[in-house]
């Protein structure tokens, strides 16, 4: 009996290759993006679960109240670690660690600067599953002027040679010797770094790690296996209450499994790459739309052609099929259709990988043997064949063959009310994409056209060490020189826009007239003369910095947001004291943005620091890039024989803020473009049998004297109905997600009624296309023809 139903299935197969095609392909392009997008989910959330820890570890965060507004601050006090494992009997291990990256190491005539190095405790390592191939951590922290690589830096330095034991140099200033070699920190670690130095080494160069003010390093802490989240938050929740120099701060835990996807904090204060749960969602939601547009496919395809199939019904019946029989038949003939369309998914998703993986940032791969990925894609084949499957196997199986066989029509009222939920249901999802697709793109276009407050074109940056930063004045006399450039200033490194911009409690500052319980943050720019000029900021009031003016050296400058959140009503000439700074505000500048547009720009506060120096800022004349760039590699080269430096583009400093947006939009577009082709092809099926259905109806109004156009209209009307009642469906679930999502911004571009009325008139205009290729060539037939067996 099965192997009669997979020859009868086959033989379908091949008896209606439309049909066949357009569901293979639909089934197809939806199971591949399902799987694309699974292998997306399975890598975003299996970070860090390698650890044996893994649901005992937890971060340390904070929330500060600025004014009555709260903030998610990721670092956290020195002392913090120590004493939360010395007070809380929950804590049966903690770690910190702080951050150290670009340093240069040296060894012999290798000199790189590497990103991603940290000062740690060996805690980290009892903690933490980062195994070591050579050396223990008990050994690796013994001595101050120690240094662990990972496999891949002692490779790289050190080739097949043994590294215990042998010197590195770091910023050509210190000599650290090698005490141990770890595995390569895994990719799905949300902890990534090369090399570890410990704690030990600051301590003697002066860090005071006692003080209770600075939010500077990253806390872990291990619980007990018997604690409770909910008791350790409440124990933790005040803590800073008792300390000094703190505010009223609120103590949490973050979970490890949720530090990768949920990690939202302010002020910079996070580190690394991060995922993010709301683009697990949306994928996930994008997937769903795209294989659900498929089984719609499927299923009003299977009821169309119902009538084509009812005498094969109705024999079965006579001869002793029961329904359960056809019933099994059909879903078999259903399962068959998945299991084909999956076999070349595999192949639609080995060539689209690379594609994905160029977008996602990732390094995805299909294990053909994993069973994890054989799990999912089983699981997948078998969901979509019957979910696809069941109802025309239903409605097909309960055809009466005494009606069948007399030649009665069939009462089709079910079916034709279940095709037209369907292809409602298509548009809406279609329209749905459309809208998605075309609001994310005009964002992402508002974000790149928006001005910024400044000029980040034609802006060059170039980190400073050494010679080169012990002598600007001379490189910006020398590159000042260069006609070809504008203006030449430099910054601190928290203090260069688009990248790390630091930020102040207002226990800072002193202004005329503050609350002393008033608590807001402060952006702190420490820059050096000409920095208005470099980035082409605009001076509202008064004026900018000056060299030739010896007093500007403790003079400051207020963008507008800063002046708002003080209450300076006449802001020039006030007195402001900035920690163990004094001078006098003698300018404004028009509010600009130093960071993304999903946040408001807040206050900041500008002045001149002559040693704090981290960045070159260059501003080239238009159309001179390739001279001016000559010369600033020939003269930054010139003083930084010791330090490999290179220069970098503002605009693409800008630009790799909304890379992770840059890459939805993106794999939106293809899934949107995608979904409207297997909806297409869905419609185009669909129309055929319909038109075909209908071939004598049309012959009949033809003799009567019908034009072609009228024929056309009446045959497209039902699908103009449908798309209507599709597009009052779809507009408000698109206007609702999509307003959620613009929420992530404090600029968004606008909303027009035209967002949604354009996708709806384009697939209108598509699916009128498609009715009428099929329309027309029923309603251009010899009206003889079709009526000479009537």
């Amino acid at each position: 009996m099965l192997r009669n139903y997979l020859i009868i299935t086959w033989r379908t197969l091949l008896k209606s290759k439309v049909f066949s095609f357009i569901n293979i392909v639909g089934f197809a392009a939806g199971i591949a993006v399902c799987l694309l997008i699974l292998l997306y989910i399975v890598e975003e959330t299996r970070f860090d679960r390698f650890n044996k820890n893994f649901h005992t570890l937890y971060r340390v965060a904070q929330e500060q109240n600025q004014s009555g507004i709260w903030y998610n601050v990721g670092r956290t006090p020195a002392p913090l670690a120590t004493a939360l494992q010395q007070d809380i009997p929950e804590v049966v291990n903690a770690t910190r660690f702080a951050l150290w990256g670009d340093v240069l190491l040296k060894y012999g005539d290798k000199l790189i600067e590497e990103p991603s190095g940290i000062y740690a405790e060996k805690s980290l390592f009892q903690m933490f599953d980062f195994p070591f191939v050579q050396g223990t951590y008990t050994t690796a922290f013994t001595h101050p002027h120690s240094i662990i690589l990972t496999q891949r830096l002692a490779s790289k330095y050190f080739g097949s040679d043994n590294p215990i034991g042998k010197q590195i140099q770091i910023n050509n200033q210190y000599t650290l010797v090698v005490t141990g070699v770890i595995k390569d920190i895994p990719a799905h670690s949300h902890l990534q770094f090369d090399f570890v130095i410990p704690f030990e080494f600051i301590k003697e160069y002066g860090t005071d790690l006692t003080k209770w003010g600075a939010n500077a390093f990253y806390t872990y802490v291990q619980l007990s296996e018997e604690a409770t989240i909910e008791e350790v938050q409440a124990k933790i929740r005040n803590y800073f209450h008792t300390k000094p120099d703190r505010n009223e701060e609120i103590l949490y835990l973050q979970a490890l499994k949720d530090i990768h996807l949920y990690s939202q904090f302010d002020f910079n204060t996070d580190f690394g790459v991060r995922g993010d749960i709301r683009y697990v969602q949306f994928f996930s939601l994008t997937a769903g739309i795209v294989l659900l547009i498929a089984i719609f496919n499927f299923m009003n395809l299977s009821t169309a052609k119902a009538t084509r199939r009812a005498k094969e019904v109705g024999l079965r019946k006579v001869v002793g099929a029961d329904r359960k029989q056809l019933i099994f038949q059909f879903l078999g003939e259903s399962l068959l259709f998945s299991l084909i369309a999956g076999i070349l998914s595999l192949t639609v998703v080995q060539l689209a990988l690379p594609f994905f993986n160029e977008l996602t940032g990732k390094q995805l791969t299909i294990t053909t043997f994993d069973p994890t990925y054989l799990g999912l894609f089983s699981g997948l084949i078998i969901l979509v064949g019957l979910v696809a499957g069941i109802y025309p196997a239903f409605y097909l199986s309960a055809f009466s063959p005494a009606k069948v066989l007399k030649g009665q029509p069939l009462s089709v009222s079910k079916g034709v009310f279940l095709r037209k939920v369907l292809v409602t249901g298509q548009f809406s999802l279609s329209i749905i994409m459309i809208i998605g697709t075309i609001l994310i793109n005009r964002q992402l276009q508002y974000i790149s056209t928006k001005k910024l407050g400044l000029t980040k074109d034609d802006l060059v940056y170039v980190e400073m060490r050494g010679q080169l930063k012990d002598n600007y004045s001379l490189v910006k006399n020398e590159l000042l020189q260069n006609t070809a450039i504008q203006a030449v200033s430099g910054t601190n490194y928290y203090s260069m826009p688009f990248k790390w911009v630091g930020s102040d409690g207002s226990g800072g500052i002193e202004f005329p007239g503050k609350n002393p319980d008033d608590h807001f943050m402060i952006h702190n720019f420490r820059v050096q003369y000409d920095f208005i000029e470099t980035l082409q900021l605009k001076i509202k009031e008064g004026r900018s910095l000056s060299a030739s003016i010896p007093t500007d050296t403790a003079s400051f400058l207020l963008n507008e947001a800063a002046v708002q959140r003080m209450g300076l009503t006449n802001p020039i000439g006030q007195p402001i004291s900035f920690y163990d700074k004094k001078g006098i505000v003698v300018g404004v500048v028009k509010d600009f943005h130093f960071t993304s547009m999903q946040k408001e720009i807040e206050p900041a506060l500008i002045h001149v620091s002559p040693q704090d120096i981290s960045y070159l800022l260059i501003r080239i004349k238009p159309e001179h890039t390739k001279t001016a760039l000559a010369s600033i590699k020939k003269i930054v080269d010139n003083y930084s024989q010791d330090y490999p430096v290179d220069y970098h583009f503002m605009d693409d400093a800008y630009d790799a803020l909304y890379k992770a947006e840059q890459r939805m939009s993106s794999l939106f577009n293809a899934f949107a473009i995608l979904a409207i082709v297997v909806s297409g092809l869905g419609l185009f099926g669909l129309a055929s049998f319909i038109t075909a259905g209908r071939a004598r109806e049309v012959g009949v109004r033809k003799v009567l004297g019908a034009s072609v156009p009228s024929i056309l209209l009446l045959l497209s009307m039902d699908f103009i109905k449908l798309l209507l009642v599709a597009s009052l469906l779809g507009w408000p679930l698109a206007f609702l997600g999509l307003r959620q999502w613009l929420q992530n911004y404090a600029f968004q571009t606008e909303v027009t009624v035209w967002l949604f009325v354009l996708p709806s008139l384009a697939v209108c205009l598509l699916s009128i296309s498609i009715i009428s290729f099929h329309t027309w060539r029923v309603a251009r037939a010899n009206p003889a023809y079709v009526l000479r067996n009537e």
